[in-house]
């Protein structure tokens, strides 16, 4: 029907009929959108930044090169106890603690049922820049190099130093953040005690 000024009544019910907002499908299309990253992260890319490394969980695998070029790898060292601390040349805190390793490292070498690993994980840390530090404070302890800090994100690292005491079977027993005097007595028996049983 129509008025005296020609609009149809059809056309003035499309004007006066209120929008329907698109926010409702929006968020529900987000939603979709935002569960399926999550799931795509999770089943494909996250297992690796999902993973727990603390003590009763299996320490992540890696192979390196150590200071003479050879690859080392963790698993190379299941059956025996392995503490593996990370650290970098620039961090105060490591290289206080660094005596500590030799002297640990002196004392336990002849222990067939241990291990110490070290890995300098920093970019710009190569094997020279490593072997030079090493030698430069007369430490003789084992030093891996990871030049791409892969390393410090497989052991969801936060700083540097930081240690894992690893059982037999390659489950962490321990995590120790900061530095430590790691030639104490106490801890010598206690590696010596674990290595033995």
């Amino acid at each position: 029907m129509m008025s005296d000024q020609g609009i149809s009544e059809d056309s003035l019910n499309d004007v006066d009929a209120p929008k329907q907002s698109n926010l409702p499908k929006v968020l529900l299309l987000s939603a979709i959108v935002a569960v399926l990253i999550v799931t795509f992260v999770f089943l494909w890319g996250g297992k690796d930044q999902l993973r727990k490394v603390r003590a009763g969980y299996a320490a992540p695998d890696f192979t390196f090169r150590d200071l003479s070029f050879k690859d080392v790898s963790l698993s190379q060292y299941k059956g025996k106890i392995v503490l593996l601390n990370l650290w970098s040349t620039t961090c105060p805190p490591c290289i206080d603690e660094v005596p500590y390793f030799e002297n640990l490292y002196q004392k336990m070498k002849g222990n067939e049922g241990f291990q110490l690993l070290t890995v300098v994980t920093n970019r710009g840390e190569d094997a020279t820049v490593v072997k030079t530090f090493m030698d430069k404070h007369g430490l003789h302890f084992p030093a891996l190099v990871d030049t791409k800090k892969v390393v410090y994100s497989r052991y969801k690292l936060t700083g540097w130093p930081e240690t894992f005491l690893i059982g037999k079977d390659g489950i962490i027993l321990d995590k120790f953040v900061g530095p430590k005097e790691w030639d104490s007595p106490q801890f010598i028996d206690r590696l010596n005690k674990l290595t033995k049983g």
